[in-house]
């Protein structure tokens, strides 16, 4: 069975913290969704979890991470901006079309930047 491998977005301090420091904070019978609030006292944590996939600049890609990529939408290649929200062990799911992980370039993360799919 694969190792699950997390990186965790502490809301208050807006900084990451690895997975074995808030594992020894929740008790063990909490449920952890990827991109979901745990909250723990008055701290909220959202887990983010990491794909398997690596981009074309050799950067693990998680869930909540924004990537760019280009499209072909018939007249051409066009770059898009969006959110990692699905993906399998071959690649991005964006719509009806999956992207190979060495077609996508990790550019931030929702967390750090949250208005940054808004502005683009």
């Amino acid at each position: 069975m694969p190792k699950i491998k997390l990186k965790i977005w502490k809301d208050s301090s807006k900084k990451w913290l690895n997975h074995e420091e808030l594992l020894n904070k929740i008790p063990i019978s909490t449920s952890i969704k990827p991109t979901s609030k745990i909250s723990i006292g008055d701290e909220d944590y959202i887990p983010c979890i990491f794909t398997g996939l690596i981009d074309k600049n050799g950067e693990e890609i998680y869930d909540g991470d924004i990537i760019k990529f280009k499209f072909d939408n018939g007249r051409g290649d066009e770059e898009f901006i969006d959110l990692v929200e699905d993906w399998s062990k071959h690649g991005i799911i964006w719509g009806h079309q999956m992207f190979s992980p060495d077609e996508v370039e990790v550019i931030g993360n929702f967390y750090e930047n949250p208005n940054f799919i808004d502005n683009n």
